[in-house]
């Protein structure tokens, strides 16, 4: 892994390691996420918003969606335009159909990261 610019530590299943090309185009490094179109649900807090600004930094357009508007929000103004955000249940029918016609509208989902998750059984 080293010192070379072109390649990237990658933490897989189980904790393998790998290595990941990066490609370059005109001196300019961009990586297989780039012009992709991302769906994130969960996108509002913890590993769902970092995940979405790990996509958006590597060049994806990233359709975030979540039941907490307020906080898919605020991560809209520190991503900008590569974010938009479906605010919703998607225990409902009507706001996954949102979500879907946003990937649509962004030319089509590449990627889905299906992390939403109810916690209420959690609490004390």
């Amino acid at each position: 892994m080293g010192d070379d610019p072109l390649r990237a530590p990658f933490i897989g299943a189980l904790g393998s390691v790998a290595t990941v090309q990066i490609g370059v185009v005109e001196g300019i490094q961009m990586s297989r996420m780039q012009g992709k179109v991302a769906v994130v649900t969960g996108a509002a807090s913890g590993i769902g918003r970092a995940t979405a600004r790990q996509l958006v930094a590597e060049g994806a357009i990233v359709i975030g969606a979540d039941v907490n508007e307020v906080q898919l929000r605020e991560l809209e103004t520190a991503l900008g335009d590569s974010f938009t955000v479906v605010a919703g249940d998607l225990t409902d029918p009507a706001d996954v159909a949102n979500v879907a016609a946003a990937a649509e509208e962004a030319g089509g989902a590449d990627v889905l990261v299906n992390n939403a998750g109810v916690m209420d059984y959690f609490l004390p």
